[in-house]
């Protein structure tokens, strides 16, 4: 890349990472002026409670928390200034990790200019808002952008590092042993980092890339069971804190209940979960075959299947039970199926040479392109609605 490429790309950025840092600090102001908002309760516990006794035992996955704390005991500052400006920089971090994403392994062909910009669009959608259907745009339908809710930001770049870094070990050839193991380090460290930002994203992910080795193994008549087998061995930790957390967060007990959290809070589930993945389901109904030819769209799609069984069966019983806490590895567990899907539709409007493309071609574009604008206008209008807050 020249110079003046690299200036531009280094402008479109820095334009991102200012709009989502302000967006998510105005935000965030917002919520702790709320009462009652996961965003003030988060926030206080962290300023209030010491470390390692009564926080730890409140709050399992602590990173968020250890972090504010940190930062009140240098500074002074009061927690409606830190935890805004901390999910600030996090979610700056999210968008440099998710551009990484959609432009690895580019060629000079494509622009990362236009890239740039589509990751920024990207961490601004939201599920469709349809208010004859559900007059609440989030309860009920979720989303891969969530502003409320401080963990859940904590979460997410260290569960798109986790991905990239799975992607990544499993391209590794046979003989590689230093890249291999420098790349299973680092992803043993991350996925220990995302439970400690929030469970979730392991509750989902290990299952889901669990499921698709067992899947490689059979196709593959168990010549890669080995190879999986060493990358398991890299999630053990993880796990075992899985398990630990479990413990300490759950609530008296988990129960199975089809669809009777999810119902609570959307007059129809299915259609809820249409709304959320609309642009997802575009792009895979478009070229089923060919989407999943790719590695990571297969390991997202199981991620994600796990996350939905997840929140439509599972509950907690007693008081929390609505609470609806299995909610957020299905969440994430989209925001992996939309990462993939988000890229396979920019590449194929990259890679199409667009005045020889057919009329049928032209019209799945479109058709995408369309749904895409509706959940990025619902996305827009619900950070608009946080802010006004």
């Amino acid at each position: 890349m020249d110079k003046e490429k690299r200036q531009k790309l280094n402008v479109c950025m820095l334009i991102g990472s200012i709009a989502l840092f302000s967006c998510t600090y105005f935000i965030a102001e917002g919520q702790m002026l709320i009462g009652n908002s996961d965003m003030k309760w988060h926030a206080e516990k962290a300023a209030t409670l010491p470390f390692f006794d009564e926080l730890l035992k409140l709050v399992p996955y602590p990173m968020f928390h250890f972090l504010v704390k940190s930062v009140i005991k240098v500074t002074s500052w009061e927690p409606a200034v830190v935890a805004p400006a901390l999910l600030g920089f996090i979610n700056v971090a999210a968008y440099v990790l998710t551009y990484y994403f959609m432009t690895e392994n580019k060629t000079k062909k494509y622009s990362k200019n236009i890239y740039a910009v589509m990751t920024m669009i990207f961490l601004l959608l939201q599920s469709i808002y349809v208010p004859a259907f559900n007059p609440n745009i989030y309860l009920g339908q979720g989303s891969i952008n969530i502003w409320h809710n401080p963990t859940y930001i904590m979460v997410r770049p260290f569960g798109i590092a986790a991905f990239l870094l799975t992607i990544k070990i499993l391209r590794i050839r046979e003989g590689e042993r230093v890249a291999f193991h420098k790349l299973w380090w680092m992803l043993l460290l991350v996925m220990v980092g995302c439970n400690l930002a929030k469970p979730s994203f392991s509750q989902m992910f290990i299952p889901g890339l669990g499921m698709y080795m067992i899947y490689d193994i059979v196709r593959t008549k168990g010549k890669s069971f080995f190879r999986h087998f060493q990358i398991a061995c890299a999630f053990i930790p993880a796990t075992i804190l899985l398990f630990i957390q479990a413990y300490y967060s759950l609530g008296d007990e988990i129960a199975f209940e089809w669809m009777a959290v999810w119902r609570s809070y959307t007059p129809n589930p299915w259609i809820s979960t249409l709304l959320f993945m609309a642009f997802p389901l575009c792009v895979i109904l478009q070229d089923v075959r060919g989407f999943f030819q790719k590695t990571e769209h297969k390991i997202a799609a199981f991620a994600y299947l796990f996350g939905f069984a997840e929140a439509a069966l599972l509950t907690e019983t007693g008081v929390r039970k609505f609470h609806g806490n299995f909610f957020w590895g299905y969440y994430l567990g989209g925001l992996l199926l939309w990462l993939v899907s988000f890229r396979y539709f920019l590449d194929g409007v990259q890679n199409t040479e667009w005045k020889t493309a057919g009329k049928l071609k032209l019209a799945k574009t479109v058709v995408s392109a369309v749904i895409l604008l509706m959940h990025l206008a619902s996305g827009l209008f619900y950070a608009r609605s946080l802010i006004a807050v």
